[in-house]
């Protein structure tokens, strides 16, 4: 995973080594299974995630 996320920073510019390996220390590995639900109904989302392999739906309930 990280050589994939290592190789996404690379494309967006110039970093050195130490800039790629602290931005690489915000990320932490998780695996879903398929129809996983990776946040709840009526929950506040605080935290974003890169898709390594796979497809993820995204969908939210309007108020309205």
């Amino acid at each position: 995973m990280k050589k994939i996320l290592e190789n996404e920073f690379k494309a967006y510019g110039e970093l050195s080594k130490e800039d790629i390996t602290r931005g690489l220390d915000y990320f932490a590995y998780k695996s879903y299974k398929k129809n996983d639900i990776l946040i709840e109904p009526g929950k506040v989302c605080d935290w974003m995630a890169f898709v390594c392999s796979g497809i993820v739906r995204i969908y939210y309930i309007s108020s309205k």
